[in-house]
This record gives C-alpha cells, sequence and structure tokens, in this order.
C-alpha cells in the first residue's frame, strides 16, 4: 500500500514587544510518521533544531535520513522536508508551508 504518511504542522506563540498585543510565533513543530518511523522535529525561535528530542548541531551537520531531511538552510531559515512537503521557519517569526497536490483537501487548520 502506498503512502506518503502522517503530517502535522503546529508552533508556539509569544508577545512579541511586552506592551502590546502582537504575538510572534515562538517555535514550529513537525511531526511526521511513515512506515514504521517517526520523527518529532522543533525548530525554536533561537535557532536550536531538535530531532526526536536530541539537539541538532545545526551549523555543521543536516539531519538525513530515508524519509525526512532537516536543516539550517542559512542565518535565517530552517528547513524540514519530507515526502510532499518542505516547511521553512525563519527566526524572526514566518513560516512557510509547501504542499504537493496530493494533500489537497486533506489540510485542516485548528
Amino acid at each position: 500500500m502506498f503512502t506518503r504518511g502522517d503530517l502535522s504542522i503546529s508552533y508556539s506563540q509569544i508577545k512579541c514587544l511586552s506592551r502590546t498585543d502582537i504575538s510572534c510565533i515562538n517555535s514550529v513543530r513537525v511531526s511526521y510518521r511513515r512506515g514504521s518511523s517517526s520523527y518529532d522535529v522543533i525548530m525554536e525561535r533561537s535557532r536550536a533544531i531538535r530531532v526526536n528530542g536530541v539537539i541538532r548541531d545545526t551549523a555543521n551537520m543536516a539531519y538525513v535520513s530515508d524519509d525526512l531531511y532537516v536543516k539550517q538552510m542559512t542565518s535565517l531559515f530552517a528547513m524540514v522536508q519530507g515526502f510532499g512537503f518542505r516547511v521553512l521557519y525563519d527566526s524572526n517569526g514566518k513560516l512557510y508551508v509547501r504542499l504537493d497536490p496530493f494533500f489537497s483537501a486533506k489540510v485542516t487548520i485548528n
């Protein structure tokens, strides 16, 4: 049976400025399961990246598996890429999600 796996993308927010109601994205979590493999990636505003609970040395090494690719792309952007999706997050709080057409009509926003 062909499957692209289960994908969940969530984020947490903090106040950007102490005296305003403006919020910024503090961290992004990408949970991905494909076959018997599960991945939990957390990209933090501080530029720390955790893969399955382990902090990655993002300056020198990407995380690569058969199912997932995680890398600090530039001084701002970190990327998580799997089969049919790509998530970019920057330390300024921007989040970009690209999904292949396979995910059409399969996305819910909570």
